[in-house]
Protein backbone atom coordinates (compact mmCIF):
# COMPACT_ATOMS: atom_id res chain seq x y z
CA UNK A 1 0.00 0.00 0.00
CA UNK A 2 1.43 2.97 -1.20
CA UNK A 3 -1.03 6.17 0.74
CA UNK A 4 -4.35 5.73 -0.09
CA UNK A 5 -3.73 3.73 -3.14
CA UNK A 6 -2.25 0.29 -4.20
CA UNK A 7 1.29 -0.39 -6.08
CA UNK A 8 1.43 -3.93 -7.41
CA UNK A 9 4.85 -5.78 -8.19
CA UNK A 10 5.35 -8.78 -10.40
CA UNK A 11 7.09 -11.72 -9.30
CA UNK A 12 10.30 -10.09 -9.84
CA UNK A 13 9.41 -7.12 -7.38
CA UNK A 14 9.16 -4.71 -10.06
CA UNK A 15 6.32 -2.07 -9.83
CA UNK A 16 4.01 -2.99 -12.87
CA UNK A 17 1.25 0.11 -11.77
CA UNK A 18 1.55 3.41 -10.49
CA UNK A 19 -0.69 3.71 -7.38
CA UNK A 20 -4.06 2.85 -7.72
CA UNK A 21 -7.25 1.21 -6.74
CA UNK A 22 -7.21 -2.08 -5.20
CA UNK A 23 -9.45 -3.27 -8.31
CA UNK A 24 -7.08 -2.02 -10.29
CA UNK A 25 -4.23 -3.32 -9.09
CA UNK A 26 -5.32 -6.83 -8.76
CA UNK A 27 -6.90 -6.56 -12.39
CA UNK A 28 -3.00 -5.75 -13.55
CA UNK A 29 -1.65 -8.96 -10.98
CA UNK A 30 -3.91 -11.02 -13.27
CA UNK A 31 -2.66 -10.37 -16.57
CA UNK A 32 0.61 -10.39 -15.19
CA UNK A 33 0.12 -13.49 -14.12
CA UNK A 34 3.49 -15.21 -14.57
CA UNK A 35 3.29 -15.58 -18.41
CA UNK A 36 6.00 -13.32 -18.44
CA UNK A 37 9.20 -15.63 -17.16
CA UNK A 38 8.12 -17.64 -20.69
CA UNK A 39 9.32 -14.60 -22.62
CA UNK A 40 13.09 -14.45 -23.48
CA UNK A 41 15.07 -12.15 -21.79
CA UNK A 42 18.84 -10.83 -21.73
CA UNK A 43 21.27 -11.54 -19.17
CA UNK A 44 23.69 -8.69 -19.67
CA UNK A 45 27.48 -10.81 -18.23
CA UNK A 46 30.18 -8.71 -16.67
CA UNK A 47 31.82 -8.27 -19.98
CA UNK A 48 28.79 -5.99 -21.20
CA UNK A 49 27.65 -8.53 -23.55
CA UNK A 50 23.88 -9.58 -23.79
CA UNK A 51 22.90 -13.41 -23.79
CA UNK A 52 19.64 -14.29 -24.68
CA UNK A 53 18.13 -16.80 -21.53
CA UNK A 54 14.99 -18.59 -20.63
CA UNK A 55 14.11 -19.40 -16.88
CA UNK A 56 13.62 -22.91 -16.59
CA UNK A 57 13.01 -22.46 -12.86
CA UNK A 58 11.90 -20.03 -10.16
CA UNK A 59 11.47 -20.13 -6.40
CA UNK A 60 11.16 -18.86 -3.74
CA UNK A 61 15.20 -18.25 -3.23
CA UNK A 62 15.94 -17.40 -6.57
CA UNK A 63 15.12 -18.04 -10.68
Amino acid sequence: MAGDGFVAHDAMGLEITEQVDWLTAEEALDETGLAFFAEPWLLELPSGESVRVRFTEAGPHGI
